[in-house]
């Protein structure tokens, strides 16, 4: 691994860069082979053999772990790829999908109001600190669960792109 920067903010992110003995055009190979490009209009379970749903843009594959049951933790993970020399520059981003990143927003500003509101306006402070707990609480345990899942996923990516010369 080349470079894997800790990105330190409120919403969970993971990034990581690393240089693999593959050739661009072979990584792209193994993604068409283990991504199942969905259609957005009509999502469906990935067949066997995928260990990912996603899509393709341009230069980027945005995608998640196929998973048999929903996963409000499950990461989305974004890949690119850059030629380099013999070799290629994998860079890769793993964080909650939006609606996962709005349920954690609402749920922390909600705890913060709830905090103020019965420490400001009631003088209570028991329910105040209460309410903030919760919300520490949601926080924490997100940010574990992204931190599993991510674990998770990259494991499958990483044996994805690793060369086989056995």
């Amino acid at each position: 691994i080349l470079h894997r920067r800790p990105v330190m903010a409120f919403l969970p992110v993971k990034q990581e860069t690393f240089l693999s003995d593959l050739r661009c055009h072979e990584i792209i190979d193994r993604l068409e082979e283990s991504v199942f490009v969905i259609d957005p209009d009509k999502p469906e379970k990935a067949p066997p053999g995928f260990h990912f749903n996603g899509m393709r843009f341009n230069d980027e594959w945005r995608f998640s772990l196929s998973a048999g049951r929903s996963n409000n933790f499950l990461p989305l993970t974004s890949l690119r790829v850059v030629p380099e020399h013999e070799q290629c520059l994998v860079s890769v981003t793993y964080r909650l999908f939006p609606s996962s990143n709005r349920s954690l927003i609402i749920w922390s500003v909600l705890s913060i109001f709830t905090f103020l509101f019965f420490i400001l306006l009631h003088g209570e402070w028991l329910y105040g600190i209460l309410c903030i707990s919760v919300g520490v609480v949601n926080y924490v345990l997100t940010r574990e669960n992204f931190r599993i899942q991510v674990g998770k996923t990259r494991a499958v990516l990483h044996r994805q792109l690793v060369k086989n010369d056995q």
